[in-house]
């Protein structure tokens, strides 16, 4: 039964930075930042735990995004990208994260053994 209830569980999506001109789009962009969270979750081996989306309004009418995703007990990805508009830079962001836990998902390690493998005995 816990199982199921854990499978219920909103992951944490925090989008930071969204000022007035950018409120209308945080919906949107959670929406989106969830669908690829959606996608990883299925060919990963590991659930993602939370994704962090911060919107930089640049001076030249651009932005810059840059994005964290926190997996469970097996790290972080890391990735940015900018442009002029919000949608193509997001759209731009999130292949860049599918990328990066595409590369990373060789490296992610599961059960203890394997992870001394990695980091060496502590």
């Amino acid at each position: 039964v816990a199982a199921a209830m854990m499978e219920k569980v909103k992951r944490a999506v925090v989008i930071t930075g969204i000022d007035d001109s950018t409120i209308d789009y945080e919906q949107d962009i959670e929406n989106e930042v969830n669908q690829v969270i959606e996608k990883i979750n299925k060919f990963g081996r590991t659930e993602v735990s939370y994704a962090a989306i911060h919107v930089n309004k640049v001076k030249n009418k651009g932005y810059e995004l840059k994005a964290r995703l926190g997996f469970e007990r097996k790290g972080v990805v890391f990735a940015t990208a900018t442009g002029y508009g919000l949608d193509s830079t997001l759209a731009e962001l999130l292949s860049n994260l599918l990328k990066q836990v595409k590369e990373k998902k060789d490296i992610l390690v599961s059960g203890r053994k394997e992870m001394e493998r990695y980091y060496g005995e502590e």
